[in-house]
């Protein structure tokens, strides 16, 4: 009898120590397998201190969705930004929020379909026919990717339960810019030294994203401003958050903002007014450093002005990208027709490679000079272009110039026909 009263005890001791021993009992977060976040409305309470020129920001979010989705009832994010704004004083408000959160553990589930808006433009004369929105090639995919994108969607800010262990990610600003393999570095020198930008980290709130790639959860490498951040010298300014990801892509979070004095409670805070023209500012800027693809990767992280954007302010869902570019300009020698002229990724020029007898290959039917620009995502690797047009050389030749633009700059120059035609190779 004894030893069946202590078999009962033992079994009722293990179960008790088993739910103390649980995610959910030692730090507040529960079983549930892992996933892709969820929504959640809750309460937000804000806590500002403004002190010796710092502004210092303590949100609180308490949900019971939040509770019944993970075990956790509240998480804390803190955050600090340089105002300039002298004297000390301190406020509390509270409001009722919609959040999407994800917890350390889930990654985000990234939404649409991919895709370029176009793969090349082209400027010149007497120009017709061809097909300058071939798709982008690359030999085994676009490296890395969620759903077919190849950049994060969003970025987020991030909370943790009051134990410090578990902490939640908030979907927060759209990624709207991004770099094909492009030396972080190279691109903030030229910003900083050519372009009036600055390293704004004292200015700056810390965001992150989920890098499918390699790094996981990971905050930014650098976040570069154009205007002051204090409402003394200038209310608005361009601000872009640069994250570096594990294949070596950057994605950047890119606004147009004005420092408002009035909201906080007079504590002020920047207010974005526009994404579009942060991207088209930032695009300019880099254009004399790159080529610029403006607005060409969709990557279906729209807002509208109405509805899922707090601020009111809309976002078209494209990214303007800094991708592999090859540029092509090209002008008749001794020829006098209007040519067919062809572009190869990755594989060997066919000849013809003209419609009815291929397809893919032709990007442009022209009588005069040209300039065209494609636009590439590819993996690390050899990569090669093979460009010609269908004309004769020595009779009827054109001069073509073919320069590729990775991190370093390759051309090539030389007559070509539709026997003789353009080859290089570089690598990514």
């Amino acid at each position: 009898m004894q030893s069946k009263f202590r078999l009962i005890l033992m079994t009722v001791l293990l179960a008790i120590l088993s739910v103390t021993l649980s995610p959910t009992g030692a730090a507040g977060q529960t079983s549930k397998p892992m996933g892709h976040g969820t929504w959640v409305s809750g309460t937000l309470k804000t806590d500002l201190l403004q002190s010796n020129g710092w502004l210092n920001t303590t949100l609180t979010f308490t949900s019971n969705d939040l509770k019944k989705a993970y075990g956790t009832s509240t998480v804390v994010g803190k955050d600090s930004m340089f105002t300039n704004v002298t004297g000390t004083k301190s406020n509390s408000t509270a409001q009722s929020v919609i959040w999407f959160i994800l917890r350390q553990d889930e990654t985000p589930l990234l939404s649409g379909t991919a895709g370029q808006a176009a793969s090349g433009t082209v400027t010149g004369a007497s120009t017709s026919g061809g097909n300058s929105t071939l798709p982008a090639l690359s030999t085994s995919g676009p490296g890395a990717t969620q759903n077919g994108f190849i950049y994060p969607q969003w970025t987020y800010q991030k909370l943790c339960d009051i134990f410090g262990n578990n902490c939640y990610y908030q979907q927060s600003d759209p990624v709207n810019f991004a770099f094909e393999y492009k030396p972080l570095d190279t691109v903030s020198n030229y910003l900083i030294n050519n372009k009036g930008w600055y390293d704004s980290w004292w200015c700056s709130n810390t965001e992150y994203i989920y890098d499918f790639s390699g790094y996981g959860w990971k905050t930014y490498d650098k976040t570069l401003a154009k205007g002051t951040c204090s409402a003394i010298w200038s209310p608005y300014r361009d601000h872009v958050r640069l994250f570096v990801m594990a294949n070596g892509r950057i994605a950047a979070g890119a606004h147009y903002e004005q420092w408002d004095p009035l909201c906080n409670y007079g504590f002020g805070c920047h207010r974005i007014r526009s994404w579009e023209q942060a991207e088209q500012d930032l695009g300019n800027d880099l254009t004399g450093l790159y080529p610029v693809a403006f607005d060409n990767y969709w990557l279906n992280n729209q807002k509208d002005s109405n509805g899922n954007d707090p601020q009111g302010v809309a976002h078209d869902g494209y990214a303007t990208t800094v991708p592999t570019s090859v540029v092509v300009n090209s002008h008749p020698t001794t020829d006098t027709y209007c040519r067919s002229h062809g572009l190869a990724v990755d594989s060997a020029l066919p000849v013809p490679w003209w419609p009815p007898y291929q397809s893919g290959y032709e990007f442009l039917v022209s009588c005069g000079s040209f300039t065209y620009t494609r636009y590439l995502y590819l993996d690390h690797g050899t990569h090669s272009v093979e460009e010609a047009a269908s004309g004769f050389v020595p009779n009827y030749a054109w001069h073509s110039t073919v320069t590729i633009y990775v991190v370093a700059t390759i051309s090539i120059s030389g007559d070509v026909g539709r026997y003789n035609h353009l080859a290089v190779s570089f690598n990514v």
